[in-house]
């Protein structure tokens, strides 16, 4: 599982891949002049993070559209993205779409960092680390993204 922490303009996440091996990589990256986060079933990840079509824009007819194209993509699944703006950090969980201009977070870490975050509101670095301390399914390197 992981942690991933958003704001708009900042995305920040762990690094521990708890699949079938334990193993350390990165969960966030740029896409066009936005940034994502993924957390959730690896393989459908993989096919959706291999698609060569990621959207302009960010709206939430486009990107549900978008995200159902892809076989498996429900609720069930346990599949989140985080895509981050400027202004505001869109969610898409399954197959459901939302926008928020607040702080957002996905994986099993989730919890434990907005509860951090209510304490000391855009501490973004330090509530992945709190996620990481109290989850046995997040950690290792904490990397933080800007969007530029």
């Amino acid at each position: 599982m992981t942690c991933i922490v958003a704001l708009p303009g900042r995305v920040c996440s762990d690094s521990l891949d708890t699949g079938s091996v334990r193993r350390y990589g990165p969960k966030i990256f740029r896409r066009h002049d936005y940034l994502v986060g993924t957390a959730g079933s690896s393989g459908l990840l993989q096919r959706i993070l291999a698609a060569p079509d990621w959207p302009l824009e960010l709206t939430e007819a486009g990107l549900a559209t978008w995200i159902n194209r892809f076989d498996g993509v429900n609720s069930e699944h346990g599949t989140e993205l985080i895509l981050c703006t400027r202004s505001e950090v869109w969610i898409i969980e399954g197959d459901a779409v939302y926008s928020s201009t607040q702080a957002v977070a996905v994986g099993s870490g989730a919890a434990y960092a907005l509860g951090y975050l209510e304490g000391r509101p855009g501490r973004l670095r330090e509530a992945v680390r709190a996620a990481c301390k109290h989850d046995p399914y997040c950690g290792g390197k904490v990397t933080e993204l800007r969007v530029r």
